[in-house]
């Protein structure tokens, strides 16, 4: 039929998407990970947060947001690089 989008994907799409969802979950990780860090060492150390932590904290935001921006395009950028390869 005319003006109908074939939305049918190949193994390579699925499988670049699998991987980039892999990758955006291990940056959530690493991202929570640093966020329980900087929370445990500023509580162990009985100061405030200090200029290394909040270095820290902005670093494990960016890990967890860019983990999440990964998830959440995975599928269009999976669909992107697998185009045509088969």
């Amino acid at each position: 039929m005319e003006g109908e989008v074939d939305f049918c994907m190949n193994a390579y799409q699925k499988t670049a998407i699998f991987i980039l969802r892999i990758a955006g979950c291990v940056l959530v990780v690493v991202g929570v990970m640093g966020l329980i860090y900087v929370i445990a060492a500023v509580r162990a150390t009985g100061q405030g947060p200090n200029t290394d932590s909040s270095d820290r904290l902005v670093a494990s935001l960016v890990w967890l947001g860019g983990g999440l921006v990964m998830l959440l395009l995975s599928k269009p950028i999976g669909r992107l690089l697998g185009r045509g390869l088969e």
